[in-house]
This record gives C-alpha cells, sequence and structure tokens, in this order.
C-alpha cells in the first residue's frame, strides 16, 4: 500500500499498551474518494511487525482532512 518508501526513516515507537516498536520507512498511501478522486496521504510509517493497518484520525485532521462516518464506514 505504501509508495516511495523512504526506508531511511527509522526509529522505535512505543504504543499505549507500552510494546515497543520500530519504524523502518516512511512513504505515501493512496486513498480514492467516495467521488472516486485519488488522494494521497503522505508521511506513512511502515512498522513491518503490525499485523494490521492503523489511522490516527487526529492526524489526518492536523494535515486538514475531512473525516467522515457513515453507516459503519
Amino acid at each position: 500500500m505504501l509508495s516511495n518508501l523512504d526506508e531511511s526513516v527509522t526509529f522505535e515507537v512505543t504504543l499505549g499498551t507500552d510494546i515497543k516498536l520500530f519504524v523502518m520507512g516512511k512513504g505515501r498511501v493512496k486513498i480514492i474518494t467516495n467521488k472516486g478522486e485519488k488522494k494521497y496521504i503522505s508521511d506513512v510509517y511502515f512498522l513491518p511487525s503490525l499485523k494490521h493497518n492503523l489511522i490516527i484520525i487526529g492526524q489526518l485532521m492536523q494535515k486538514g482532512y475531512n473525516v467522515f462516518f457513515r453507516n459503519d464506514v
């Protein structure tokens, strides 16, 4: 899902459960809006040890994105 991966970006993060994980790069993710437009979320970290993709709504809002939830979507 990541493009333009910069593997020189590496550091350790600590989750809320005090688990430490390593960031092994930074890139961008393409999303398709509900109008079919292609948009990109930049500065997305790659943590290969995570089993699921995580998105932090507050960080999207800081970047100027509007986030809407409707019908569990």
